[in-house]
């Protein structure tokens, strides 16, 4: 498990990029455009969301070190970490907060231009409140309020999959794929 200390967080949770340790290893998650960002966090690519993170080497070479227990899992979940840091709300939240984003990206694109607003200019944290705002602002209700609130922000069974086998096994090899082979550059 990573251990993550605060003093390692950017004053801004949404400014990337920004340093992080995983155990003694000093990372900096670098910037991204946020569209791509956006368009990994939709489909939950966290090993995409990893290429992210320098130095790229020492982060392959920790999770190829055979006396070092550090595994995928450990990984993930520092990209979790440090995506929920720049979204500003749970990674979950953070996922169904872009795929809503990209399913209706025109609509909102739209939107945010009506408002005089580049959305794709802001960082993370600020375009996914604006999703949110979108969305709970389509609300007719109170109660339906409350049903989108939870539909957001309640973790779901895809968020409990960390310790399955068959996910560790289909992400080592996306792993030795993208960090052997040299692919999974950000743009």
């Amino acid at each position: 498990m990573p251990r993550l200390r605060s003093g390692d967080w950017p004053k801004s949770p949404a400014d990337l990029p920004f340093a992080v340790r995983w155990d003694d290893l000093k990372l900096t998650a670098r910037s991204a455009p946020t569209g791509w960002v956006l368009g990994r966090l939709a489909t939950g690519d966290w090993l995409e969301l990893a290429s992210t993170l320098r130095p790229r080497r020492a982060v392959t070479e920790r999770l190829l070190d055979p006396n070092d227990a550090a595994e995928l899992r450990d990984l993930c979940l520092l990209v979790r970490a440090v995506y929920t840091q720049a979204a500003g709300c749970p990674w979950w939240t953070a996922r169904r907060l872009a795929a809503s984003a990209v399913t209706a990206w025109p609509q909102f694109d739209g939107w945010c231009a009506s408002q005089g607003v580049d959305p794709l200019e802001l960082p993370l944290r600020r375009v996914l409140a604006l999703v949110r705002f979108r969305i709970m602002e389509g609300c007719k209700d109170q109660a339906e309020a409350e049903s989108r609130k939870t539909e957001l922000d309640v973790p779901g069974p895809e968020d409990a999959r960390l310790d399955s086998a068959d996910l560790r096994a289909a992400e080592s090899a996306a792993f030795m794929a993208m960090y052997v082979a040299g692919g999974g550059e950000t743009p």
